[in-house]
């Protein structure tokens, strides 16, 4: 099993059944040294955020526990080519803890503007995002 931080749309246990059709037992957590950007390709933005390094930022998210090599494999594939999974310190509940997390491969760099919150997206997109990535999915 494994142990995975989660961001951006998938801190929203919603997103996360939608994609696996499991609960996860999840924490709070927060991956220091990173910073959350949105994406832009071709002039549109995408719903969902990526992480680079950045000195003196972090992200907050989540740490699913007991992720299954089914579930990660999922996860692998809806996050798609532009991340890459690796193994980072995150803290939770003061205590340091390595997991993996998708992190934005700085090739497509170009595509990231701005910094992302989490407020606007479940605002904005949670309802639409999730029905399209159900049906994604499913395909």
């Amino acid at each position: 099993m494994t142990t995975v931080f989660v961001y951006g749309t998938l801190i929203f246990s919603e997103v996360v059944f939608a994609l696996l059709g499991k609960n996860f037992n999840t924490q709070d957590a927060v991956l220091e040294g990173f910073r959350r950007y949105k994406i832009f390709d071709d002039s549109v933005p995408r719903k969902y955020p990526a992480i680079c390094e950045s000195s003196n930022d972090k992200v907050a998210g989540k740490v699913l526990f007991d992720v299954d090599e089914e579930s990660l494999k999922v996860l692998d594939f809806f996050e798609g080519k532009e991340y890459k999974r690796k193994k980072f310190p995150v803290l939770l509940d003061g205590r340091e803890i390595s997991v993996f997390t998708y992190v934005w491969d700085l090739k497509y760099r170009e595509n990231l503007k701005l910094i992302w919150s989490p407020q606007e997206f479940k605002e904005k997109y949670l309802n639409e995002y999730i029905s399209e990535i159900t049906s994604e999915v499913l395909d």
